[in-house]
């Protein structure tokens, strides 16, 4: 007598699992996630969106990848661009973590600046901010806010002036260049949780 062929039926969901436990362990290492400092997860609606590999990066951002981290280097393939199009010459935002725990933005106008924060814990109102201008940029105000953070204004002179947060970002920049550094008093930043502080930006004309 011959002996009888058994088939043994595994449910589509093991075979599924299975599958995928196939093409992650021949993945290697480019399946595991990558470890971002906390400060990263401090930022969640900026980190949420897809990275921008370098080498589409712009040249202004790629050196800054090389410049800001010092000491330390930027996360390889980690860079967000979390806004785009802003003020007068429609200047980008990118931020990226670093291999010393830190998160570092880029703002890309006419020539790029840009800075680093290790952790909002240490400045006030979870608010990480710079002021700059340039030849074609009037006076700006821009930063890094924490997920705590639901609203940003930017005191000039004796009036506040409302400005939009998102993506853990915010951008103010004078509509006329006659505003001086000296305007620029403070901001009054607003968490989620109404508790409110106000920032001193005043530090006079350089």
């Amino acid at each position: 007598m011959r002996p009888k062929r058994r088939n043994v039926l595994v449910p589509a969901g093991l075979l599924a699992l299975a599958v995928a436990a196939l093409i992650l362990g021949g993945a290697g290492p480019q399946a595991r996630a990558v470890e971002l400092p906390s400060v990263a997860h401090d930022m969640a609606a900026a980190f949420a969106l897809p990275a921008v590999p370098d080498a589409q990066l712009p040249d202004a951002v790629r050196r800054e990848l090389d410049y800001l981290p010092r000491p330390g280097a930027a996360l390889p393939n980690q860079t967000r661009r979390i806004a785009r199009g802003l003020g007068r010459n429609g200047a980008d935002v990118y931020v990226f973590p670093t291999t010393q725990g830190k998160v570092c933005t880029v703002v890309t106008e006419s020539t790029s600046m840009g800075g680093c924060v290790q952790s909002f814990g240490l400045v006030k109102g979870e608010v990480a901010w710079s002021v700059y201008s340039g030849e074609t940029a009037p006076k700006t105000v821009t930063g890094l806010v924490s997920n705590r953070v639901a609203a940003v204004s930017v005191r000039v002179r004796d009036r506040l002036e409302p400005v939009a947060v998102s993506r853990n970002t915010f951008f103010w920049q004078a509509a006329t260049t006659d505003v001086t550094r000296g305007d620029i008093k403070g901001l009054v930043v607003r968490w989620h949780n109404g508790r409110t502080f106000d920032v001193n930006l005043d530090f006079g004309d350089p």
